[in-house]
Protein backbone atom coordinates (compact mmCIF):
# COMPACT_ATOMS: atom_id res chain seq x y z
CA UNK A 1 0.00 0.00 0.00
CA UNK A 2 1.24 3.91 -0.98
CA UNK A 3 2.39 5.52 2.19
CA UNK A 4 0.17 8.62 2.59
CA UNK A 5 2.49 11.92 2.13
CA UNK A 6 2.14 13.73 5.25
CA UNK A 7 4.42 16.07 4.69
CA UNK A 8 1.86 17.51 2.09
CA UNK A 9 -0.60 18.59 4.14
CA UNK A 10 -1.24 18.58 7.95
CA UNK A 11 -3.58 15.72 9.48
CA UNK A 12 -6.55 17.36 10.92
CA UNK A 13 -6.10 19.09 14.26
CA UNK A 14 -7.47 17.10 17.24
CA UNK A 15 -9.32 20.52 17.93
CA UNK A 16 -11.02 23.29 16.90
CA UNK A 17 -10.86 27.34 17.16
CA UNK A 18 -12.39 27.48 20.46
CA UNK A 19 -10.15 25.56 22.09
CA UNK A 20 -6.68 27.58 20.89
CA UNK A 21 -5.07 29.89 23.06
CA UNK A 22 -2.49 32.62 22.99
CA UNK A 23 -0.29 30.14 24.16
CA UNK A 24 -0.43 27.90 21.42
CA UNK A 25 0.62 30.99 19.29
CA UNK A 26 3.44 31.71 21.65
CA UNK A 27 4.72 28.17 21.46
CA UNK A 28 4.55 28.08 17.91
CA UNK A 29 6.50 31.70 17.78
CA UNK A 30 9.30 30.07 20.39
CA UNK A 31 9.62 26.95 18.50
CA UNK A 32 10.33 28.25 15.29
CA UNK A 33 12.21 31.50 16.89
CA UNK A 34 14.73 28.85 18.71
CA UNK A 35 14.68 27.40 15.04
CA UNK A 36 15.38 30.14 13.05
CA UNK A 37 18.21 31.71 15.27
CA UNK A 38 20.16 28.49 15.29
CA UNK A 39 20.16 28.17 11.16
CA UNK A 40 20.76 32.05 11.67
CA UNK A 41 24.25 30.99 13.99
CA UNK A 42 25.47 28.08 11.28
CA UNK A 43 25.44 30.55 7.86
CA UNK A 44 26.94 33.77 7.51
CA UNK A 45 24.90 37.17 6.64
CA UNK A 46 23.14 37.58 3.89
CA UNK A 47 24.02 34.31 2.80
CA UNK A 48 20.44 32.63 1.29
CA UNK A 49 20.60 30.22 3.94
CA UNK A 50 20.23 33.17 6.51
CA UNK A 51 18.36 35.03 4.62
CA UNK A 52 15.94 32.17 4.33
CA UNK A 53 16.24 31.69 7.77
CA UNK A 54 14.90 35.65 7.70
CA UNK A 55 11.97 35.61 5.33
CA UNK A 56 10.56 32.23 7.47
CA UNK A 57 10.61 33.97 10.44
CA UNK A 58 8.87 37.07 9.34
CA UNK A 59 6.19 35.05 7.35
CA UNK A 60 5.40 33.51 10.35
CA UNK A 61 5.62 36.43 12.34
CA UNK A 62 3.03 37.48 10.15
CA UNK A 63 0.86 35.28 10.61
CA UNK A 64 1.15 34.52 14.19
CA UNK A 65 0.24 38.67 15.14
CA UNK A 66 -2.54 37.82 12.41
CA UNK A 67 -3.72 34.85 14.75
CA UNK A 68 -2.98 37.11 17.95
CA UNK A 69 -5.82 39.74 17.01
CA UNK A 70 -8.17 36.39 17.05
CA UNK A 71 -8.54 35.69 20.86
CA UNK A 72 -10.67 39.07 21.88
CA UNK A 73 -14.01 37.08 21.91
CA UNK A 74 -15.48 33.42 21.06
CA UNK A 75 -18.20 34.90 18.44
CA UNK A 76 -18.48 33.30 15.66
CA UNK A 77 -16.80 35.51 12.80
CA UNK A 78 -14.20 35.74 15.59
CA UNK A 79 -13.68 31.77 15.27
CA UNK A 80 -14.06 31.63 12.19
CA UNK A 81 -11.02 34.61 11.79
CA UNK A 82 -9.43 32.29 14.16
CA UNK A 83 -9.48 28.82 12.09
CA UNK A 84 -8.26 31.01 8.90
CA UNK A 85 -5.27 32.60 11.03
CA UNK A 86 -4.28 29.23 12.79
CA UNK A 87 -4.63 27.48 8.77
CA UNK A 88 -2.45 30.20 7.37
CA UNK A 89 0.10 29.90 10.12
CA UNK A 90 0.26 25.85 10.11
CA UNK A 91 0.91 25.42 6.27
CA UNK A 92 3.76 27.59 6.37
CA UNK A 93 5.17 25.86 9.62
CA UNK A 94 4.42 22.34 8.58
CA UNK A 95 6.97 21.33 6.80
Amino acid sequence: MLDYFAHDEPRPAPFNAADLKPEHAKAIGAFLGERVKDLRAKHPSGSPEERAARTLKEAVGTRLDALNECFEDEEPETLQARTTAWNRLVFIVWP
